[in-house]
């Protein structure tokens, strides 16, 4: 399925889910942040009516963190990277979801570049604030380290002019490094990483998305632009 605005219609019950639907935590983030990234680059287009998707977007990557972690009394505790539980979205949170998969272009964004030298400079801040990170679970660890791989060898497969394999992999180390803010005692080291290398990364690659989209002709305007 490309439309991922769909499957997290499907992964939250809204819409019934195929045989053998994946909801592992790596398929069901990085779904979610290709539907936010998406909604970014509709927005930066401005594409009309989109506001209140915007606004309730906090709320649904809340329940998704949500359905792998234990909770209670409003706290966190806990992950999976299986499903644990299903949380139900409200009307409005899943009309939200209605308005981008009718909207979702027919190709999904990937990196247009490389970019070897800022995903190998952040990966190396990752790496050394997960050594100072002494307040984080040893299986969490270990998946982070196991992404930072899978990024790794997908960077050494771009420069060779193999890039979808690197555009999954950075989304699965995005989603990861959300739980990783989620759970750590010292959220500092993960705030600087965030405002300082990820967000300026995704910026900079949702706004070339979203110059491939308007170079990609009238009838893709028209499909993004209808209401």
């Amino acid at each position: 399925m490309d439309n991922s605005a769909e499957y997290l219609l499907q992964f939250f019950q809204v819409e019934e889910a195929p045989e053998g639907f994946d909801s592992s935590l790596p398929q069901a983030f990085s779904r979610m942040m290709e539907t936010q990234d998406v909604l970014n680059s509709l927005r930066d287009m401005q594409v009309s009516r989109l506001k209140i998707v915007e606004d309730i977007m906090p709320r649904i990557w809340e329940k998704l963190w949500s359905s792998y972690t234990n909770h209670r009394s409003g706290e966190y505790y806990g992950f999976s990277l299986s499903q644990i539980s299903e949380v139900p979205l409200s009307e409005s949170e899943a009309m939200a979801l209605q308005i981008l998969a009718d909207k979702f272009p027919e190709s999904p964004l990937k990196v247009e570049s490389c970019r070897a030298s800022d995903i190998s400079t952040m990966l190396e801040e990752v790496l050394a604030a997960l050594k100072d990170d002494d307040s984080l679970p040893n299986e969490l660890r270990l998946y982070v380290l196991r992404v930072i791989y899978e990024v790794r060898k997908s960077l050494d497969e771009c420069k060779i002019g193999v890039e979808f394999n690197l555009s999954v992999a950075l989304q699965k180390l995005f989603s990861a490094l959300f739980i990783v803010e989620k759970t750590s005692e010292k959220p500092s080291l993960w705030d600087k990483i965030s405002n300082t290398l990820i967000q300026p990364f995704i910026a900079a690659v949702v706004s070339e998305g979203a110059k491939h989209l308007t170079g990609t002709g009238m009838d893709a305007l028209l499909q993004l632009t209808s209401a």
